[in-house]
This record gives C-alpha cells, structure tokens and sequence, in this order.
C-alpha cells in the first residue's frame, strides 16, 4: 500500500525517520519495508524510488497495537522507520510513502471520512486528516486509490 502526501514548501523537506501505525504484525520473521517513490502522473511511480529511502523492519522492531484500541494508544505507540541518512524531497512535490511485505498478516491503521474514530462509538472522521491519497496495490504494478481515506502516519 502507499500514501502520498506533498512537500509543499519552497525548502524542500529533510526526511530523518517515519512512523507508522501497526495493529498486527507478522506472526514469523517475514520483515515489513518502507520506501519513497515521486508521484508520477498523478500515481505512485512504478520505477523511480528516492535514493537512500528504503527501511526494512523485523517483525521484532515492529509495535503491534492490537484490534481494538482507543486512539490514544495507537497515537502513543509508534513503529518508526529510520533512514541511514537524511533523505532530501524536492519542494512542491507529491512523493508516495510504499510499504510492501512478503507477509499477509501486517495491517496498518487508517483513517476513512465519516467513519467512527478508534475508540469512540460517536465521534467520526469528517475530513480527511491528511492531504494525498491512499492507493492500494493491484497485481504489484497498478495503484488503485482508496477514495476519503488516509493511512495514520
């Protein structure tokens, strides 16, 4: 899956790290990556990723949160991707945030408008919580986006 999002500034943004939001993780020793790739024609670029981009994580190193929390505990328990090195983005520039595992069993939490929010059974999402797109991967090639919602990062 992957989540765009933009650099909208004129300085361009130094990346050191990124978090993400797990509510399960791999039960063996399969690793779950990340990487950043330009948005290329409005989708995630299917062949240029962002040197110096790419994190792999054990199952070990990942913070599964469970299937019900409240979101305060999810907001509280990050798993973070750190980079190697500083990882520069180009200003006024949309970038796609991939996660790919060989693994079925690794979820991510997210937000979709008008759903209820974690933990709550009468507030919900009403706006987007983040401008971009959440695009989920059909056949490994194609990105199909998933309309009103946003993965939690």
């Amino acid at each position: 899956m992957t989540q765009t999002f933009t650099v909208d500034n004129q300085y361009g943004l130094v990346l050191t790290k990124l978090d993400l939001f797990f509510r399960q993780k791999d039960s063996g020793n399969l690793p779950v990556a990340i990487h950043l790739r330009p948005v290329e024609e409005g989708k995630p670029s299917s062949t240029t990723i962002v040197p110096d981009s790419h994190v792999w994580l054990n199952p070990s190193q990942v913070t599964a949160i469970g299937l019900d929390p409240q979101l305060s505990t999810i907001q509280a328990n990050p798993t973070t991707f750190t980079f190697d090195e500083p990882v520069f983005l180009q200003p006024w520039t949309t970038y796609a945030i991939v996660v790919t595992s060989q693994s079925t069993e690794y979820e991510l939490f997210s937000a979709k408008t008008k759903e209820t929010v974690y933990g709550s059974t009468s507030r919900t999402v009403t706006t987007q919580p983040a401008p971009g797109g959440l695009y989920l991967p059909q056949s490994g090639r194609n990105w199909v986006e998933s309309k009103d919602q946003d993965l939690m990062y």
